[in-house]
């Protein structure tokens, strides 16, 4: 075990070491002790409890195997864990004469950030019917219509808490529009000419050396054939014109 414990801090030290990891102090030790916990916990369950151990390998690198995917893992965790809290307002903000944001909460008993989010609850930034209410499937493929959606149910929010969106606000967002919009573009959607033509040619650029050795090999082996059709041809097109 002491032997697992120092190859984990190995392995983790030296996968962090190539990664923009901004933490500083005490921060970055915490996260780099998560990651050697979460990989020696994923060498005992894999490596160990499912007996998937490699022996063509030396022990460190089974260590570092289970640590790549545990240093992935809680770094995700991490930021995911961060985002959340960025887009938490605090519940003693006013937001209106003597009334805050505390005021404006229904009382359940529980917490409503109470328990553990995971990436497998499916939570996304927006909901199925406001996808279907502003026509939006992906957001990958419609980055720019993503953030115009939640910025219109921001002044929506707004609007009923009697605080409308300042002038500085939309200063703000036709800046950021300025700035990634040339760059980012929604991709066109799967019932338009443009996304079946954008997939056709894809397509075909993913296959094409293929195609094209095939057609010169045809070509190689068929030779007589395809002079003898391509003569008949010629002739017909120009009895046709004629």
């Amino acid at each position: 075990m002491e032997n697992l414990w120092r190859a984990a801090r190995v392995a983790v030290l030296y996968l962090t070491s190539h990664m923009r990891i901004q933490n500083k102090f005490d921060e970055r030790d915490e996260l780099i002790d998560d990651c050697i916990f979460r990989g020696v916990r994923y060498f005992l369950r894999d490596k160990i409890g499912s007996h998937a151990y490699n022996r063509d390998f030396s022990f460190f690198e089974n260590v570092y195997s289970s640590c790549w995917s545990a240093v992935s893992n809680e770094l995700r965790a991490t930021i995911t864990r961060r985002r959340q809290l960025m887009l938490v307002n605090s519940i003693s903000e006013e937001i209106g004469d003597n009334l805050t944001v505390e005021d404006t909460l229904m009382d359940t008993g529980k917490h409503p950030l109470d328990g553990v989010w995971t990436k497998e609850a499916g939570y996304g930034i927006l909901t199925r019917e406001e996808r279907s209410r502003f026509d939006i499937t992906v957001y990958k493929r419609e980055p720019i219509a993503s953030l115009k959606a939640l910025w219109q149910l921001q002044d929506e929010d707004n609007e009923l808490a009697g605080v409308p969106t300042d002038e500085d606000e939309y200063e703000r967002r036709e800046a950021i529009l300025a700035k990634y919009e040339p760059i980012v573009q929604d991709k066109p959607k799967s019932n338009t000419k443009e996304y079946k033509r954008e997939s056709a040619h894809r397509n075909y650029m993913r296959h094409r050396d293929r195609k094209l050795a095939n057609a010169k090999q045809y070509r190689e082996e068929h030779r007589e054939e395809v002079r003898a059709y391509m003569h008949e041809y010629h002739k017909r097109k120009k009895k046709e014109g004629s």
